[in-house]
């Protein structure tokens, strides 16, 4: 009699765990649809892979509204923090004594065409600028009065001066001035072509710390206007970035283009302890109910 009553009780929690065994096992067991005579049994695959698309789908519908909204991506790059490490690395990329010059550099940085593209770019609207401003300074016009002072000063006191007047002095320095606007159009624009590549030549063989310091930029300073643009940009543009990130799809697809066995393996990694507890219950719960039957039964 006590035999069969312990023998009622094990197969009772046998039952209780293997039931619950496999229910944990049927979340991803079997991997694929199981068909016997071109029918598919039931429970097969098993729920996690046949729900993966589902699963997917909520996770990244989760992720985007709940667990990874807008206004914490904007709290997390905006927190000092982070702003200091973001600038930090940028100021001491432009500020690392790497040996390489600006040429170097941005050839590196942009290709070399793109960079010589650029470079005569810049060559030509700085001699647009200067030619232009020389135009507008009306040089011929500036030699004949300054000239014509200096004359007259220098004269000052002298028998000369007796017999050099104003109209005599500016009709000799108003051919000096013509001459001179003659030649800034005709040869100003090569002339400055030469002296502008000389001084591109020699600034872009420094390196790019070199020219920062030589300008009286310190390291602070453009840590600071780092730090500005960096806050105003992401201030100002981070909600039409974001726009363009559409967090609930990654996910999505990241969680479908898993495997399956990696998918198990991630879900067990953490709820390993959870679910061997789940396991016990069922053996807890069949030994209890084998009691209960064993109670019933001598009543």
């Amino acid at each position: 009699m006590i035999f069969k009553i312990i023998l009622t009780l094990i197969i009772s929690a046998c039952i209780g765990y293997a039931t619950n065994f496999i229910a944990v096992k049927m979340l991803f067991r079997p991997l694929k649809p199981v068909f016997i005579k071109g029918k598919q049994l039931p429970f097969t695959p098993g729920i996690i892979p046949k729900g993966k698309p589902r699963l997917a789908k909520a996770l990244g519908n989760a992720v985007s509204s709940t667990l990874l909204t807008d206004e914490d991506i904007h709290k997390a790059l905006l927190n000092d923090t982070t702003k200091k490490k973001v600038s930090a690395e940028i100021c001491s990329t432009i500020f690392e004594d790497n040996g390489k010059s600006i040429k170097e550099s941005f050839s590196e940085l942009f290709g070399e065409d793109d960079y010589a593209s650029a470079r005569n770019g810049i060559k030509n609207i700085i001699c647009r600028k200067i030619s232009e401003g020389l135009k507008k300074a009306d040089i011929g016009s500036i030699i004949v009065s300054e000239g014509g002072a200096v004359i007259k000063e220098k004269l000052s006191g002298s028998m000369l001066a007796m017999f050099i007047n104003d109209d005599l002095i500016a009709s000799v320095a108003a051919p000096i001035g013509d001459k001179i606007e003659e030649y800034i159009d005709g040869n100003g624009k090569i002339k400055l072509e030469e002296i502008t590549e000389q001084e591109l030549a020699e600034l872009e063989e420094k390196s790019l710390s070199q020219l920062l310091q030589d300008m009286g930029v310190s390291y602070e300073k453009l840590m600071n206007v780092i730090e500005n643009i960096y806050e105003k940009l992401l201030a100002d543009k981070l909600s039409s970035m974001l726009n363009c990130v559409d967090i609930q799809k990654i996910v999505e697809e990241k969680v479908n283009a898993m495997d399956t066995m990696d998918l198990e393996n991630l879900v067990m990694s953490v709820m390993k302890t959870e679910l061997n507890a789940v396991i016990n219950l069922g053996a807890l719960i069949g030994l209890i109910i084998g009691i209960l039957n064993v109670l019933v039964n001598i009543i």
